[in-house]
C-alpha cells in the first residue's frame, strides 16, 4: 500500500504530519469557501439573486448530505473535526460537479449556487454535530482500531 493511504487511514488520525489526509480536506474545504466568497458571480441572468428558489434548494440538499454524510462517518472510530472535513468534501466536491455540469450547458453555473452548498454544508454539520453530542450522547463508535464503510 502507498505510504500516503498507509498514513492517511492509520489509526492515529491526529498526527500532525503536513501531509495527512485531514490536513488536506481541511486546506481543500478552507479553498473552496475562500472561492466561493471572493469570486464575483459569473451568471448574470434576472433570477440569479442572492434569495433566488434555486438557492434554497442548494441550501437543503447540502445540508442534508452534510449531516448524513458526518452521521453515517459517526459509526466508526473516525475524530469528529476528520468526520466534518470529510463531509464537507463530499458535499463541495458534489456541488461543484454539479456547477460543471451546468457549465456543460445543461443549466446556468453560478458562483452564489457554490456559496449555498457551503452555508448548507455548515449548516448540516453544525446539525449533525449538535444531534451527536447532545441527542445521541452515548452512541457506539464502531469497532476500535478499524475503518468501516
Amino acid at each position: 500500500m502507498p505510504s500516503f493511504f498507509r498514513l492517511a487511514f492509520s489509526r492515529n488520525l491526529q498526527s500532525s504530519h503536513p501531509y495527512s489526509l485531514h490536513a488536506v480536506l481541511y486546506w481543500v474545504a478552507l479553498a473552496g469557501l475562500l472561492l466561493c466568497l471572493g469570486l464575483p458571480s459569473q451568471a448574470q441572468a434576472a433570477d440569479d439573486g442572492w434569495w433566488a428558489k434555486d438557492k434554497r434548494k442548494h441550501l437543503i440538499v447540502s445540508s442534508s448530505l452534510a449531516g448524513v454524510t458526518y452521521l453515517w462517518l459517526g459509526q466508526t472510530r473516525l475524530e469528529p473535526a476528520f468526520r466534518m472535513g470529510a463531509s464537507a468534501l463530499v458535499v463541495l466536491g458534489l456541488g461543484a460537479l454539479k456547477e460543471a455540469w451546468d457549465a456543460l450547458g445543461y443549466g446556468q453555473p453560478s458562483w452564489k449556487d457554490m456559496t449555498w452548498n457551503v452555508i448548507g454544508s455548515a449548516v448540516g454539520l453544525v446539525v449533525a454535530w449538535f444531534i451527536e453530542h447532545w441527542l445521541w450522547p452515548a452512541a457506539p463508535r464502531g469497532i476500535p482500531g478499524r475503518v468501516s464503510f
